[in-house]
């Protein structure tokens, strides 16, 4: 479950060892704006359901896709709903110009199930 992060690689996560990781520099090299306050939002959640939309959206295009083109352009949490605590999740994601979306559900044990739906 790692991606290694590389000159050419613009995604990676290593969702069974996250403490070992500088966050702050690797959501600044995927290149998109945090969805709350970092305080307010578990690192290992939002780590594990980045994990899954890349996942998701790699099974949505058949596999015809390079993990160097994965960008996560949106991911947001309803403020009232601890990521913890089965939290409800919507995200936008792109593999180059192959753009999808949809909703998770942070279950316990880290099961997150995604819905997606291509965008044109």
């Amino acid at each position: 479950m790692l991606v290694g992060i590389t000159e050419q690689s613009a995604f990676g996560l290593d969702i069974e060892h996250v403490l070992g990781h500088d966050w702050p520099a690797i959501f600044a090299y995927m290149r998109w704006p945090m969805p709350t306050p970092i305080h307010q939002v578990s690192i290992e959640g939002l780590c594990c359901c980045v994990w899954t939309i890349y996942e998701a959206g790699f099974k949505l295009f058949g596999g015809l896709v390079a993990q160097s083109d994965f960008r996560l352009l949106s991911i947001t949490f309803p403020a009232d709903q601890p990521l913890m605590n089965r939290g409800i999740f919507s995200f936008k994601g792109a593999f180059a110009d192959l753009r999808f979306a949809g909703e998770g559900i942070v279950e316990d044990a880290w099961i997150i199930s995604v819905a997606m739906q291509p965008l044109s």
